[in-house]
């Protein structure tokens, strides 16, 4: 009887230490839980370093409006806050997708200057570069492998008439009828916007024309995109008013002045991180004249690619700042992240002007010299 009642005891005692180990085991699971969700919390786990994948990088061919010697205007930070924004600490860059060669490259960019009116047999002005000529003394000179072209026509052999396209959509309508009957808009031009001016002559050059009513001439630039998750960037040229693919029409019947079809691709889908300058970084050295001035609006009046020198500044107020991606005409190896700065500059001898600028975004020590 007794070892029965010992038995029983035995039990009850392992029971409650069943019992009590069980909460203290409960307690200790939700405390350590507790404390270890207070702790990442305070100590996130480290973000992951850039790749630099590619290595250095080459330069950006970045050219500025040319300053008046000696000019040192005074920068002034006018942004909303009054501060310069905040940027991540990292961009991805991306690498050019090599041309595929083929042996029939040359009798693709042929049937494409035939389709752009060149029946003519071309120049061969280097190993992959082709210069046509037509019955209208319109030249075109094309790039073999990628099919990037300039078209300009015989001023001379056109017939100017104003008022012959007098909205913006009548223009870009023609423009991608010009570019899609081609088949040159489907590889990165889908998500592309255009902008519309309108343009006449005087005294042989181009300018901006008071109205569309009086525009002789109507160029639509196009402007590609750059999407990365939530974000989307925009991909400037040299003058980042101006597309590195544009049209300059004359009238609705696909008659045009000149054209320029630029376009670079790149893998997008497998870039690499680089870290950026910070934004203090390029802001002292846009003030001490290591940015680029790219663009004037008081210079737009005229359409030439290279207005001239920039005129006397006394002060440039920077009102916003942005990142984008520098896309240009001639081959580059890599898409760069660029800082671009705009706001208005006040000339010595009044007046004020638009201005934008450029600042690579990548460090100088990540470029080859």
């Amino acid at each position: 009887m007794s070892n029965l009642t010992e038995t029983a005891a035995a039990t009850k005692k392992l029971g409650l230490f069943l019992i009590i180990a069980g909460i203290v085991y409960i307690v200790f699971v939700f405390t350590s839980g507790v404390v270890k969700s207070f702790w990442s919390a305070g100590h996130p786990p480290p973000k992951p370093g850039p790749e630099i994948r590619f290595g250095q990088l080459t330069p950006l061919h970045l050219v500025g409006l040319k300053m008046v010697e000696g000019n040192s205007p005074e920068y002034i930070l006018e942004t909303l806050s009054g501060n310069l924004p905040s940027f991540p600490e990292t961009a991805k860059v991306y690498a050019l997708i090599p041309f595929p060669t083929s042996l029939l490259y040359e009798d693709h960019a042929k049937s494409l200057a035939v389709s752009l009116g060149f029946l003519n047999p071309p120049e061969r002005l280097t190993k992959l570069e082709y210069l046509w000529i037509n019955e209208n003394e319109a030249r075109l000179t094309m790039h073999l492998v990628t099919e990037n072209f300039k078209l300009r026509a015989n001023p001379d052999k056109l017939n100017f008439r104003p008022g012959q396209l007098t909205t913006a959509s009548q223009a870009i309508n023609q423009a991608q009828v010009f570019f899609g009957n081609k088949g040159l808009l489907e590889r990165s031009f889908t998500g592309s916007s255009q902008t519309v001016t309108f343009l006449t002559r005087r005294e042989g050059r181009l300018v901006k024309a008071s109205s569309p009513e009086t525009a002789e001439v109507s160029r639509v630039d196009y402007f590609r995109f750059l999407t990365e998750g939530a974000d989307k960037f925009p991909l400037l040229g040299q003058n980042p008013k101006k597309g590195i693919t544009r049209i300059y029409l004359l009238d609705n019947s696909n008659n045009y002045f000149a054209a320029d079809f630029n376009e670079w691709l790149f893998e997008t889908k497998n870039g690499s991180t680089y870290p950026l300058k910070s934004v203090n970084e390029a802001w002292n050295e846009l003030i001490s004249g290591q940015g680029y001035i790219v663009y004037l609006s008081l210079l737009e009046e005229t359409d030439a690619d290279n207005p001239g020198p920039l005129p006397s500044l006394k002060t440039i107020t920077i009102r916003e700042v942005s990142l984008a991606y520098y896309d240009d005409e001639n081959m580059q190896n890599f898409l760069q992240p660029i800082y671009v700065f705009k706001g208005e500059a006040e000339l010595t001898t009044g007046g004020k002007s638009d201005l934008t600028a450029y600042v690579p975004a990548i460090p100088k020590s990540l470029v080859v010299e």
